[in-house]
């Protein structure tokens, strides 16, 4: 039997009605009776670290961060027929876990569909609906965005209408790359970037330290929860987004190749009253690092009303 290492520092489980488990980490502001709570969703392929990255913003924005990995990723246990509506059953069940009566919700890349899926279907239990560099619909009448995606991105999910047996190829091949060639995969990780992010990567230690360690602790039970994800977000996603009454703020790099603006604009015209940003010279990985503070203030603004 293989033997996985100890679970990252901070990490917790919450046990499902399932008996699956569900991992994340509370970062940011302590509780208090003026500190609003956000359940953050992580892109793909990523896990709860992302949030890392945005704990001192949410901190001094008030707000208590609360980063998951979804079903399959990282050290949250797989199910074998996840959608946009059971991770969002999951998020709700940790809320109740954690006593949290309503929270924003923020999805990153591709935790964006996820966190929008928690706004449209749980409206009573959503304070407001960040997306940041969100990814769009690429199937049906959306498809044509599917050729807007950067290359690795665009064959990926080319690939999630497909039997999964190629998404698990491509994710053992990043997962081995992660865990036994990580300064290789940070060197020409940039290749398929903007022009901004590949320089952040190559020029930020703390970027490179958090790419390698996202990888390797997303792939720690294998690669099938991740091929699902990708199935998941590549397909039909089976929720009606234009529902969501919540106030809805989008950010989005300008440079951003990998989920260009059109994702963002996409995101705008479907979720009514939705406020877009699109930021000149970011890109897909700055917009988080550099903006967190101005997002995460705005997305505390609107949960405030």
């Amino acid at each position: 039997m293989r033997t996985l290492p100890p679970l990252p520092d901070g990490l917790q489980l919450h046990t499902l009605s399932d008996g699956r488990q569900l991992a994340y980490q509370i970062l940011g502001a302590e509780p208090g009776p003026s500190t609003l709570t956000a359940m953050y969703h992580h892109g793909t392929p990523s896990c709860y670290m992302e949030g890392l990255a945005l704990e001192e913003a949410a901190r001094a924005a008030g707000i208590r961060l609360v980063a998951m990995d979804r079903c399959g990723i990282g050290a949250s246990t797989r199910r074998s027929r996840s959608s946009l509506a059971t991770v969002a059953g999951d998020t709700l069940a940790l809320m109740d876990a954690l006593a949290i009566p309503r929270a924003i919700q923020i999805g990153n890349s591709g935790g964006g569909p996820y966190a929008a899926a928690c706004a449209a279907l749980h409206p009573d239990r959503t304070s407001a609906l960040v997306l940041m560099a969100a990814l769009a619909s690429t199937s049906g009448p959306d498809r044509g965005l599917l050729r807007s995606l950067g290359m690795m991105d665009k064959t990926t999910f080319w690939m999630a209408k497909l039997p999964l047996g190629g998404l698990w190829a491509v994710n053992w091949g990043l997962k081995y790359m992660a865990t036994n060639h990580a300064e290789t995969l940070i060197k020409h990780a940039p290749e398929g970037l903007a022009k901004v992010d590949g320089e952040l990567m190559q020029t930020d230690p703390r970027v490179k330290e958090m790419f390698a360690g996202v990888l390797t602790h997303a792939y720690r039970n294998g690669v099938r929860g991740m091929a699902r994800d990708y199935r998941v977000l590549g397909t039909k996603w089976g929720v009606d987004l234009s529902t969501i009454k919540c106030r809805t703020i989008i950010w989005h790099g300008a440079e951003d190749i990998s989920v260009p603006p059109a994702h963002g604009e996409w995101w705008a015209k479907t979720i009514p009253a939705a406020q877009l940003t699109i930021v000149p010279g970011e890109g897909h990985i700055t917009l988080m690092i550099r903006q967190a503070g101005p997002i995460l203030e705005a997305a505390a603004a609107a949960a405030r009303g």
